[in-house]
């Protein structure tokens, strides 16, 4: 399966040596097992011998490489022939040694491919040329033609990497998802999403996602899903009887939520485990321009992160569809901020939320904690007819998703919300210590009472206090109250000297 721009091996489906002294040997690759764009090239041992054909099916441009082909007429040693799966009939390797037309005796009118994108590669033998025995052929191509756009309801060739996640939904060869169970217009501006220009480099630039590569056929259709949507840093999701998708880009919240919405109090997790997180990026992509080769991209390395974990936390990339290394630059980045920025918050909801799915953002206001519009990614959704909504929430924030080429070591990561840890607390604050004398029941004695106040926690964080006394001097504390709620306590029977 190809979308977008791939070099591939193919698979071979037919070869044969035949005419005289079995001169000739004609191979049949097939490269794709649906429709394409189009076959642009044909490589044997990386020297590209054919071009794309103006249109239509049929024999390909012979291009003169210095070896294989080294010039027209008789120097030409090399033929190809292009179905990009539209045929109907046969496409007849057809050769014309001494004047007159042949074509190989075992490849008959029969072998159609319908429906099957595949080149025909003919050589003609020359022990000079051969003299290291059969090329190893390989084959440029743009992919799926077919791809529906539900923006202006067309189908069509494009490497929109959304629109290649909706198309593996929809085919009947992967998810086969009905039209009806599925959120076009989350896809649609998902789509436009993918379509925005971003800078790439000085004075360089390209669309946001895009996917380019090959995909066997014998991956599950929900793992191709999700390795098309990783490599747009999206996902997709199937809620409330629909397929919709989430892009990897910041979005407005699509709802608020307050305490009046929420049954119960939060849970903080303050941030990811040192586990979870990382400050430096490597991998690999495909590079298109660069004859598809595998590279390496420029590594990510953010050091302000590096100074907060004090080493280095590096995470290996594997970018198949990518074919930029400013785009996996892009994307490592994401997948670094996300996994570390920000506060993750467990709440139940009333059944409003219903409405959200994974992905969607909400403003969040807490008079309490201070958040007045405080944005979170829905991370999870459980519902309970007993509970209500439960919803994992990661603050979120749109620099996760900012990007300028060159920026990177100086990147202006977005502040984290501050939790309290739960382990330190402020000393009471106006605290006034009085006396007065006070008589025993048996009123045998006269003694003294201490009068102790302070101000109370104006913001609720603090539940009771521990009260212990010493007199000045004395090393042992005495316990006066454990888990005391009030602000103001009295003391008896203390020894009213110094």
């Amino acid at each position: 399966i190809i979308d977008g721009r791939a070099l591939v091996g193919g698979q071979l489906v037919y070869i044969e040596s035949w005419y005289d002294d079995r001169k000739f040997i004609t191979m049949t690759i097939v490269v794709a097992s649906h429709q394409v764009e189009e076959i642009t090239a044909v490589y044997a041992n990386d020297r590209q011998i054919a071009s794309a054909r103006a249109s239509g099916n049929g024999p390909m441009p012979a291009v003169i490489d210095g070896k294989y082909n080294t010039g027209p007429g008789d120097g030409i040693h090399a033929f190809c022939w292009s179905a990009d799966g539209t045929q109907t009939s046969w496409i007849a390797p057809t050769l014309t040694p001494g004047g007159a037309t042949r074509n190989p005796p075992n490849w008959t009118p029969s072998h159609i491919l319908r429906g099957q994108a595949y080149v025909h590669v003919a050589f003609w033998y020359d022990e000079d040329r051969f003299d290291a025995g059969l090329p190893k052929i390989k084959v440029e191509l743009k992919g799926k033609s077919d791809i529906y756009d539900p923006r202006s309801m067309t189908t069509g060739y494009t490497a929109n990497q959304a629109l290649c996640v909706l198309d593996a939904i929809r085919w009947d060869r992967m998810m086969n998802v009905p039209d009806s169970d599925i959120d076009m217009d989350a896809f649609a501006s998902a789509a436009d999403i993918a379509d925005e220009i971003v800078t790439a480099g000085p004075g360089l630039s390209q669309r946001r996602y895009t996917v380019n590569g090959s995909i066997p056929v014998d991956r599950t259709p929900l793992d191709v899903v999700l390795s098309l949507s990783a490599a747009g840093a999206g996902i997709a999701i199937y809620a409330q009887g629909k397929w919709t998708y989430s892009p990897g880009a910041y979005t407005a919240p699509v709802m608020t939520l307050d305490e009046s919405d929420l049954i119960g109090g939060l849970k903080f997790q303050p941030g990811p485990p040192k586990q979870s997180r990382h400050n430096k990026a490597t991998g690999t992509y495909i590079d298109g321009p660069q004859g598809f080769e595998e590279l390496e991209f420029p590594p990510l390395v953010i050091q302000s992160y590096i100074d907060q974990d004090l080493e280095e936390i590096e995470k290996v990339y594997s970018f198949p569809f990518t074919d930029t290394a400013a785009m996996c630059r892009r994307l490592a980045k994401i997948d670094i901020e996300r996994n570390r920025y920000g506060v993750t918050v467990q709440l139940t909801a009333k059944f409003k939320a219903l409405q959200l799915t994974p992905g969607d953002r909400i403003a969040l206001n807490n008079e309490k904690n201070g958040w007045s519009g405080k944005v979170f990614r829905v991370e999870d959704i459980e519902f309970s007819f007993d509970t209500g909504v439960g919803l994992t929430l990661r603050e979120d924030s749109p620099d996760i998703y900012d990007w300028e080429e060159g920026d990177v070591v100086t990147i202006d990561t977005p502040p984290t919300l501050q939790i309290p840890d739960g382990l330190t607390v402020t000393a009471p604050t106006g605290l006034t210590v009085g006396e007065e004398l006070y008589q025993t029941i048996t009123r045998s004695a006269i003694k003294v009472r201490m009068l102790i106040s302070w101000n109370g926690d104006e913001d609720g964080a603090i539940s009771a206090y521990d009260i212990q006394f010493r007199k000045t001097g004395a090393t042992e504390w005495i316990n006066a109250a454990t888990f005391w709620q009030a602000n103001e306590i009295e003391i008896d029977d203390v020894d009213d000297e110094p």
